[in-house]
């Protein structure tokens, strides 16, 4: 596919019924599937490696902001309900700091990190748990993303979503979460729902605000 026909194809269903949006943010224009509900931004504006590294840089997640960890915890505390302590996990895209896994332990569960650029690694094959926050509007494929994270999980494991859903088209532009340029892929209720069915996993628990939590069947 030429770069320029990239647009017409949505990157999580891989379906062309697609449109451009009437908004932008900047010189970036967006665009919506109607078969998953997923708005995502001009492919070729999408950041590059260099630039993605750098922005999460900046982010100072730890443990001791207590504005962070309560926020984490919207995640963290249905997937307890649901978990224990002989259970194995991975946080998906961590980052540059282990937050999550280090507020696991502290429950004695083992999480193991990952992330494509500062820590490449993935432990294990099977995982009885992942959880993956603020992760998945960084996506540039989200189909191949979530397909290997689903690889990684075993059998009636839990996974574990935080991402803020759009929830009116006509508010898009306006939206805080669009000006962060990392952030390139956004889902909608229903979008989680159209993964739900694709992927073969049960929705558990949902806010219905920005975490979901599947079970894989």
């Amino acid at each position: 596919m030429h770069d320029a026909d990239q647009n017409l194809q949505c990157p999580l269903c891989l379906d062309t019924d697609v449109e451009k949006t009437a908004f932008s943010f900047k010189i970036r224009h967006y665009y919506f599937c109607r078969n998953c509900n997923l708005v995502y931004a001009d492919r070729l504006t999408l950041p590059d490696a260099k630039d993605e590294i750098e922005r999460y840089k900046f982010h100072q997640n730890s443990e001791k902001d207590d504005g962070y960890l309560t926020f984490l915890e919207k995640a963290i505390t249905p997937l307890l309900d649901r978990i224990s302590p002989y259970d194995v996990g991975l946080d998906y895209g961590c980052g540059p700091s282990k937050t999550t896994s280090e507020l696991l332990a502290r429950e004695n569960i083992l999480c193991d990190v990952y992330d494509p650029f500062f820590y490449p690694q993935i432990p294990k094959t099977e995982y009885d748990f992942i959880i993956s926050t603020e992760v998945f509007e960084h996506f540039h494929q989200p189909y191949s993303d979530i397909k290997k994270m689903i690889s990684l999980l075993k059998p009636g494991g839990y996974l574990g979503v935080m991402t803020e859903f759009w929830q009116d088209m006509d508010k898009f532009a306006d939206w805080y979460y669009i000006r962060d340029h990392t952030h390139v892929c956004f889902y909608h209720f229903d979008t989680m729902k159209y993964i739900e069915k694709s992927h073969s996993l049960k929705m558990k628990y949902t806010d219905g605000k920005r975490v979901v939590i599947f079970q894989k069947l």
